[in-house]
């Protein structure tokens, strides 16, 4: 869970996100596995569990590139039916020294990963898993929109 910000910190980070701009995003893999091709999740008797792969997420200032890892597994009783495992690369345009301003705060840092960077991938994640519980036969789950 991203940190707490001060007012000030807030006022930091609001005048940062004027200066950001997505140029691209594209999945660098997507990995999943469907471990029971006899069994279909029973509508509403289901989990599905989303998470950040911190170990997977990486932020290069100097090219402005940030790479996202995400899990999606759906489990019924304990027991997983589906995973699905996603990278995306994302390019942003932003000035280096404004980041470096924002990653010298750990703080900032770990909100704009947790909070600007899911906001940013969020619908494409929820497009990538709704296609790939099509191709392998599953009933789509729409995933909800981040409020």
């Amino acid at each position: 869970m991203p940190a707490k910000l001060t007012k000030e910190q807030l006022k930091k980070y609001s005048e940062f996100l004027k200066g950001l701009e997505l140029e691209d995003i594209w999945v660098k893999s997507d990995r999943y596995t469907f471990y029971d091709d006899m069994h279909k999740p029973t509508p509403g008797n289901f989990d599905v569990r989303v998470s950040v792969k911190k170990d997977n997420t990486e932020i290069d200032v100097a090219k402005g590139r940030a790479i996202m890892g995400y899990e999606i597994v759906i489990s019924e009783k304990e027991k997983i039916i589906f995973k699905d495992e996603i990278d995306l690369v994302v390019n942003l345009q932003i000035s280096k020294d404004s980041i470096d301003e924002i990653f010298s705060d750990n703080a900032l840092k770990e909100f704009f990963i947790g909070k600007q960077l899911v906001k940013i991938t969020w619908p494409f994640i929820r497009e990538i898993f709704y296609t790939n519980l099509a191709r392998v036969g599953i009933r789509p789950i729409i995933l909800p929109f981040l409020k």
